[in-house]
């Protein structure tokens, strides 16, 4: 996290990394515990979400590249949002 110095007022900063606080959770509440905390903090964001966002599903090579591309280019919405899935 680069040099903080002693002297600024409150806690020390601490690096924060969203994988590793997963897997502390995880191991803290098991797998079900973690997945169901989950899913009731995403359910006020979804349904805010539910009037204006909508998903864009896609899978492939074309689908990543649009994903990356649309936006650098200026071709998407900002409420329409890309999600992948891996080909099975």
């Amino acid at each position: 996290m680069g040099d903080v110095p002693d002297s600024l007022p409150g806690p020390r900063p601490k690096f924060f990394f969203a994988p590793d606080r997963v897997a502390k959770r995880t191991a803290d509440w098991g797998r079900d515990g973690f997945e169901g905390r989950l899913a009731e903090a995403w359910c006020p964001y979804l349904q805010w979400c539910e009037g204006w966002l909508e998903v864009i599903e896609g899978q492939g090579p074309q689908a990543l590249a649009d994903a990356y591309l649309d936006p650098l280019d200026g071709r998407i919405d900002p409420a329409k949002a890309h999600v992948l899935s891996l080909p099975r």
